[in-house]
C-alpha cells in the first residue's frame, strides 16, 4: 500500500498510494479535483456552493488522508490519480 522514495543524503520517507483518494469523502473529492486547478479556497467555495471554512476542512482532511504536506503534492497526487485510471 506505501512505497518509499529515497534520495541520496536524504531520509527515506513514506508516500501514499494514490489509492488514498479512495479515502475521500464525496465532497473532499469535489474540493480535490479543484485543488490542481490553482483556485483559491474562495473560487473553489463559490463552485461548490460551500463556506471558505468548509472548503478548509477539506483541504486539511485531504492532506492528511493523502499525506500530503501542501496543495502541491495533493495536486500531483490528484493528477496521477486521474491518469492512473
Amino acid at each position: 500500500m506505501f512505497g518509499t522514495i529515497q534520495s541520496p543524503g536524504t531520509p527515506e520517507r513514506r508516500v501514499a498510494n494514490v489509492d488514498h483518494i479512495g479515502y475521500l469523502t464525496p465532497s473532499e473529492k469535489k474540493v480535490a479535483r479543484l485543488i490542481p486547478l490553482g483556485l483559491t479556497n474562495q473560487e473553489i467555495a463559490d463552485q461548490t456552493f460551500t463556506t471558505v471554512s468548509t472548503v478548509k476542512k477539506h483541504v486539511k482532511a485531504v492532506q492528511l488522508k493523502l499525506r500530503k504536506r501542501n496543495r502541491v503534492e495533493v495536486a500531483v497526487a490528484v493528477a496521477l490519480a486521474t491518469f492512473a485510471k
